[in-house]
């Protein structure tokens, strides 16, 4: 007898506790981007060689040039407000789901 595969029913992803591991993973994944991208921003930075004299991307001609160090600081927040607009949304979807 062939098994039933696919969605259909109360599956594993309706579990809370999946839920909660999967938030948790997703907090861990976050916390490991919020470590390693400064260092390769830092890299980045370091890396690139300087513009010729005249060039619009010179750092000495052109102070408002963004810096990627800077750039991840500005992103960062973002990051942290669509985690936190996730957790919220899978609380809500849980709770309406609950008496079901």
């Amino acid at each position: 007898m062939a098994r039933k595969r696919g969605g259909g029913g109360r599956g594993k992803s309706e579990n809370p506790m999946n839920m909660m591991i999967m938030i948790a993973i997703g907090v861990l994944v976050l916390i490991a981007v919020f470590m390693f991208i400064p260092y390769v921003a830092s890299t980045i930075e370091g890396s690139t060689p300087d513009a010729p004299s005249g060039s619009d991307w010179n750092a000495t001609e052109n102070p408002d040039l963004p810096n990627p160090a800077q750039l991840w600081t500005t992103v960062a927040g973002l990051l942290v407000l669509c985690e936190v607009a996730l957790v919220i949304a899978i609380a809500i979807m849980y709770f309406k789901n609950m008496g079901k």
